[in-house]
């Protein structure tokens, strides 16, 4: 298969119709080879506009979802990016030469294993990665200027809006019914205060565990 075809197929025919203009954003999409940060099984499929599984109830977003969270993000070179459930890395290292500096937080070890050894294939040598819980945040860098939540959610943990810098962003992909999400942008004004954007709905993917709604009893 030829990967760089395959690449500029993903843009011309997924992040351009559908309202991808970041040149910035598209030059990365362009650069990094989304198939480093997938299972070699799965390879095949990486520019597919679908996600791809890479563990047990764990999926990389269509390319499509990964621009217009990053392309909402808007980052800047002095921003300081937090990587909530980085997963084998892909969304961190777009992001890696369009911020100041990325950090990346993952609690399975197994994909922080992938994830280092792609970033490192792909040269984003810069994006730093820690094994925690990836509902915590990462607090000992905080605060962040920019947080990318790269799962889907149920909802935001008040943690991650603690460490967000006040005038900061944060974009997640938040779970609205079986079949349908939304891409949601919460911007933190210069009082602390939090307005949720909604920037698109996409496709329903499985929850991360770490970011489902306790189920309450029923009568």
């Amino acid at each position: 298969m030829d990967f760089n075809q395959a690449r500029r197929n993903m843009v011309d025919g997924q992040l351009t119709p559908n309202k991808i203009v970041n040149a910035q954003v598209i030059e990365r999409f362009l650069k990094i080879p989304r198939e480093y940060f997938v299972d070699v099984s799965f390879k095949n499929m990486a520019y597919r506009d679908n996600p791809v599984k890479i563990a047990v109830n764990r999926f990389m977003f269509p390319p499509m979802v990964t621009a217009h969270m990053v392309q909402a993000l808007n980052p800047e070179h002095d921003d300081s990016v937090l990587v909530v459930a980085s997963g084998t890395g892909y969304s961190a290292s777009i992001l890696a030469s369009l911020a100041g500096s990325v950090y990346g937080v993952e609690d399975s070890l197994s994909l922080l294993e992938i994830a280092r050894r792609a970033l490192l294939d792909a040269s984003c040598k810069s994006v730093i990665l820690s094994d925690g819980k990836p509902e915590e945040g990462l607090d000992k860098k905080a605060p962040y200027s920019k947080i990318m939540v790269d799962v889907e959610v149920d909802y935001v943990p008040e943690a991650l809006f603690d460490q967000l810098e006040n005038e900061g962003v944060l974009v997640a992909v938040v779970k609205q019914n079986e079949n349908v999400s939304a891409l949601k942008k919460y911007v933190k004004d210069a009082n602390g205060k939090i307005t949720e954007l909604t920037v698109r709905e996409v496709v329903s993917i499985p929850t991360h565990p770490s970011f489902k709604k306790e189920q309450g009893f029923e009568f």
